[in-house]
C-alpha cells in the first residue's frame, strides 16, 4: 500500500531531487497561437530565463500568458499613439468624455505584465529571488547582490559619524 502511494505522489508532484533535470537546456519553441509580436517576445524572454537556469516545463503556460499580454499591450500602445483622440471617448449626446475602453484594456494589458514580470523575476525587485542564494548575512538571513550591496553601506555609513548624531551625546 505505502508503494501505491508512492507511486501516486511521484506521478502527481514528480521526484523532487530530481529538480535539476526539469530545467530547459535550450529555450523551446514559441507556441502556435502566439502572433508575431508574441513570438519575438517568448525568444527573447525563454532565452534569458534559460541562462539563469529557471525555465521549467510548469513555466510554459504562464509564459505564453505574458507574451499574449505583451503582444495584446504592444498592439494598444501603437493604435491609441497613431492618433491621441483616440486616448477620449466623448458620449455624443450629453458632451461628456471618459477614456476610451481601449484605454482601460491596456491598463489590464499593463497589469498582467507587471504580475508576470514579478513571477518569472523580470523586474529588479524580483531578480533576486530566482538567484542562488549566497548564505547567510550577518543577522542569519540570506543575502543577495542588493541586500549585501546595502548592508555594506549601512555598515560604513556608522564608522566615523559619531559627532554628526544629534542625539547620541
Amino acid at each position: 500500500m505505502k508503494a501505491e502511494f508512492e507511486r501516486i505522489r511521484r506521478e502527481c508532484f514528480g521526484d523532487e531531487t530530481d529538480d535539476a533535470a526539469d530545467f530547459f537546456l535550450t529555450a523551446p519553441a514559441p507556441p502556435a497561437p502566439l502572433d508575431e509580436i508574441g513570438r519575438t517576445y517568448w525568444v527573447k524572454v525563454a532565452g534569458l530565463l534559460v541562462r539563469r537556469k529557471v525555465l521549467k516545463a510548469i513555466h510554459l503556460e504562464p509564459l505564453e500568458a505574458l507574451c499574449d499580454a505583451w503582444a495584446r499591450y504592444q498592439r494598444l500602445k501603437t493604435w491609441l499613439g497613431s492618433d491621441p483622440s483616440r486616448w477620449v471617448a466623448e458620449n455624443k449626446r450629453s458632451g461628456h468624455r471618459k477614456p476610451a475602453a481601449e484605454v482601460a484594456l491596456l491598463r489590464e494589458s499593463l497589469a498582467e505584465l507587471r504580475a508576470g514580470w514579478q513571477r518569472f523575476g523580470l523586474t529588479p525587485h524580483a531578480e533576486p529571488r530566482l538567484l542562488p542564494e549566497r548564505g547567510p548575512n550577518s543577522r542569519g538571513m540570506n543575502r543577495d547582490a542588493a541586500g549585501d550591496y546595502l548592508e555594506r553601506i549601512a555598515a560604513l555609513k556608522t564608522i566615523g559619524d559619531e559627532e554628526s548624531r544629534p542625539f547620541d551625546k
